[in-house]
């Protein structure tokens, strides 16, 4: 029997929520799953999809997209509404509590309720809030890590028999290289100087505080003590592009240190590194470190919740203490000493990231509807 799906979401702008909707909608060509998009933005993801709607308003504070989804909707009934980040909550939560009762109505939680770095107290405290009060009509709330459940239950009070924990899965292009090593795969890398044997430590991520780039750059300085044979690099951009560039600047590794600002190819960034960084102050669930893991990368990060859900220490990565500069350096240089230990790390790696393929992640997600179907 065919299962009717709609994902909504407020725009296709980049960010990780997108990203899934994007890698499922893709995978699938299921003619039964639709996607409707309640604003249009500038250089927006593409989806190559045939069932993708994407409203012609701008604003993000306009009610018409919400008069024309429940137009939509009135035309093609569906089975289970799937909203993702808080506008499309707002619009799915009204629509199922004044019109459309049967549907089923499924709340994605991409981490907001961890707080927001951009968000105000007062916005963070209103989603909650709003969850707290919609969920007396959302069916089923999924959570992106153990986490990201422990969230919704203590700051949102959600029940937990209304959540489900289904981990984002990484995209399938970093899975078609198979067992291939970093060093193997880094011959499109220009980042480093392949005549000099470097190893090569990168930080990729949003650059804002909660993302610890600050502690990469430390645990760089530290390390660049010991030895002058590394390099770091780092991709990525946001608000704090600006301070991490003067920090850069005034570094004694300065040389050794490279801002690679936004890179599209992230398969051939990680391919060309020896370890992976991710220094979180506190994350939702993280899948850089999966990424790196699928393309044979050891990977050393933060010891906090999610990712330590993910990363066990000393068998698939190594753990260190959040913020602690010194501890990540220690890390590093011991990861660098130890051949014998960053092979155990990628073979650890390599497992981990198989239990994050696209293909698992669409056969819960359609057992988790069904179940919805017949409670």
């Amino acid at each position: 029997m065919a299962l009717r799906v709609l994902h909504i979401v407020d725009s296709l702008g980049g960010g990780g929520a997108q990203i899934v909707i994007k890698g499922l909608l893709e995978y699938q060509q299921d003619p039964d799953v639709s996607l409707y998009v309640l604003r249009s933005v500038r250089d927006p993801i593409a989806i190559n999809h045939s069932k993708v709607t994407v409203s012609h308003s701008k604003s993000r504070f306009s009610l018409m997209p919400l008069l024309r989804l429940q137009e939509w909707l009135g035309r093609h009934p569906v089975d289970v509404l799937h909203c993702h980040l808080f506008r499309s909550q707002v619009f799915g939560w009204l629509l199922k509590t004044i019109i459309f009762r049967k549907m089923k109505l499924v709340f994605h939680e991409h981490g907001r309720v961890f707080g927001s770095e951009l968000a105000s107290a007062f916005e963070d405290r209103l989603y909650v809030t709003f969850l707290r009060i919609a969920s007396a009509r959302v069916d089923r709330f999924i959570a992106i890590s153990q986490a990201t459940r422990n969230r919704l239950i203590n700051r949102a009070r959600i029940k937990e028999d209304k959540i489900s924990v289904l981990f984002n899965f990484v995209d399938p292009r970093f899975h078609d290289t198979g067992s291939c090593a970093s060093q193997a795969c880094g011959s499109e890398d220009t980042s480093h100087d392949s005549e000099v044997p470097y190893f090569r430590v990168g930080f990729a991520g949003r650059l804002v505080h909660r993302k610890g780039c600050h502690t990469f750059l430390g645990a760089a300085d530290r390390v660049l003590k010991t030895s002058s044979m590394f390099r770091f690099l780092i991709a990525g951009d946001g608000p704090e592009k600006h301070t991490l560039l003067e920090t850069i600047r005034n570094s004694p590794g300065t040389d050794h240190i490279s801002y690679l600002g936004q890179v599209d190819n992230m398969k051939s960034f990680y391919s060309g590194l020896d370890c992976l960084v991710v220094p979180s102050l506190w994350e939702p669930q993280g899948l850089v470190e999966i990424e790196a893991q699928a393309l044979g990368v050891p990977v050393i990060v933060s010891n906090v919740e999610a990712l330590n859900e993910i990363i066990h220490d000393g068998e698939n990565g190594l753990l260190f203490e959040p913020g602690d500069a010194h501890d990540l350096a220690e890390k590093i240089l011991l990861l660098q000493s130890q051949p014998g230990l960053r092979g155990k790390l990628v073979a650890g790696g390599l497992a981990t990231s198989r239990q994050y393929e696209v293909a698992r992640y669409v056969l819960q997600l359609r057992e988790l509807y069904q179940q919805l179907l017949c409670a």
